[in-house]
């Protein structure tokens, strides 16, 4: 399967409902701690981490950027920037989940 924008959406949405989800970092320990989206002690991250984690797993490390840059700019269409929204207080994990959803229902639409 080709690794592409949408399917880096999905996958990170699907990551979010099955592990748990943080505000302020883009991934954190067990500890509470800020960490990168790729430590395996890594135990919750936010949607720009899942993306990121989600992309990295899918192409191995390399190359990532075009697949992730095309992820960004269809969030991006339905005017939201992803670490301000995932940030915002009161915002729940469902709805960052919804949102990067709603960007791969974007890239549907464009093939």
């Amino acid at each position: 399967m080709t690794t592409n924008s949408k399917t880096i959406l999905l996958d990170a949405a699907l990551m979010l409902e099955k592990h748990a989800w943080c505000q302020g970092r883009y991934a954190k320990t067990a500890e509470g701690d800020a960490t990168f989206p790729s430590d395996p002690e890594a135990v919750a991250w936010c949607g720009r981490g899942a993306l990121l984690l989600t992309c990295m797993k899918a192409t191995g490390g390399n190359g990532y950027g075009e697949v992730f840059q095309g992820a960004l700019e269809a969030i991006s269409a339905l005017g939201i920037d992803l670490v301000v929204y995932n940030d915002t207080n009161k915002r729940t994990k469902e709805e960052v989940i919804d949102v990067l959803r709603r960007a791969a229902s974007v890239l549907e639409e464009k093939t």
